[in-house]
């Protein structure tokens, strides 16, 4: 009797006689080309009967083999640059994702509204993986967007995560607008400290994951990452301040095509100093002025009747600084700083300062 067998080839059982059994076995490997399809194993026997007459017989058995294995992972904006998944990163959907092998596409699939993709269908082995690089973006995680070796054992692969920053950069300054006039003058100062932030949401307020920078001390702020779109840009106010430029909604609407965006200034004014002078003045020129470098409330007044030029100044927090009586014998000078009063009550000649 012979044996042929698809799988394992044909072999010999050798002569039987009547009512005589004998089992064999045979061992295929299943290779890479049997998964994901079933494997059919054929089995004939010939043989003779005692008349000399050819008797044959076939089986047939099929293992059904399925490919439960995918590749997945996220796609995120890198807000910042460095190469790492942070809390204000976000989701970049309609990306699209490759899986190749050996060279060739396998299968390929677009990031959904959570950045999320996924390829499955996948045979055990060793795959590359890549992003589709849109202009405008610069591949952060991995370099140059490409994933040289992904490979497939006994499960799921997950976590396959691609980040991109953007090219362009938006930047300005900020100053105290003096005169109030909503334009940069030559006595017009810049301002430390401000957050220039990138409105998402159309809130005006600063939220988690909106780009955010605070102006330095020359007035001068800059939000970069940035990829082509088009971007609303605010300044988180503060109390006591007016806001002169840019007029309207105090926002500016950019759209970046190619190329970074640079001039977007912003202009405030701050009207709450307390600048008193509630007596007559008979000779030369009363000048009374407040700064305040912590943006609270400063005071200066000037209360009496004066002969000379007359200056009061109030710097810091909590200043108060009064003349009290005329002006008639010596040089008089008062100075308060940080949460003092100091107070003048002596009769002066000439300048008061």
């Amino acid at each position: 009797m012979t044996v042929f067998d698809n799988r394992t080839g044909s072999y010999v059982v050798g002569d039987l006689v009547k009512g005589e059994c004998n089992t064999t076995k045979q061992i295929y490997t299943v290779t890479e080309r049997d998964l994901c399809s079933p494997i059919v194993n054929l089995a004939k026997a010939n043989s003779s009967d005692i008349c000399g007459k050819e008797v044959e017989d076939i089986d047939i058995k099929t293992v059904l083999t399925v490919c439960k294995f995918c590749i997945s992972g996220h796609k995120y904006w890198d807000k910042n640059g460095d190469g790492f998944i942070d809390p204000e990163d976000t989701p970049l959907k309609n990306w699209t994702i490759e899986v190749l092998r050996n060279g060739a596409l396998v299968n390929e699939t677009k990031t959904d509204d959570e950045g999320y993709w996924e390829v499955c269908d996948l045979i055990p082995g060793v795959y590359n993986v890549s992003e589709v690089v849109e202009d405008g973006w610069i591949p952060t995680y991995p370099p140059g967007g490409f994933n040289s070796s992904v490979e497939i054992i006994s499960d799921n692969v997950t976590g396959v995560d691609f980040l991109n920053t953007g090219a362009f950069c938006i930047s300005g300054h900020k100053y105290w607008d003096k005169d109030a006039d909503g334009k940069k003058g030559p006595l017009d100062e810049p301002l430390q400290g401000w957050v220039i932030f990138i409105d998402e949401d159309g809130d005006h307020n600063v939220d988690p994951r909106e780009p955010v920078t605070t102006t330095g001390g020359d007035g001068f702020w800059e939000i970069c990452n940035l990829p082509p779109g088009t971007y609303t840009v605010c300044e988180e106010m503060m109390p006591g301040w007016i806001q002169t430029h840019p007029q309207g909604s105090g926002c500016y609407s950019v759209d970046i095509i190619d190329q970074s965006a640079i001039g977007l200034d912003f202009l405030n004014y701050r009207p709450s100093n307390e600048l008193w002078n509630e007596d007559l003045v008979h000779i030369g020129d009363q000048f009374a002025s407040a700064w305040d470098l912590s943006y609270k409330d400063g005071l200066a007044k000037n209360l009496i009747e004066i002969e000379k030029t007359q200056t009061q100044k109030a710097c810091g927090l909590g200043t108060d600084l009064f003349n009290l009586e005329n002006i008639s014998i010596e040089n008089q000078r008062a100075d308060s700083t940080g949460s003092g009063t100091s107070s003048n009550k002596i009769r002066i000649v000439t300048s008061q300062s």
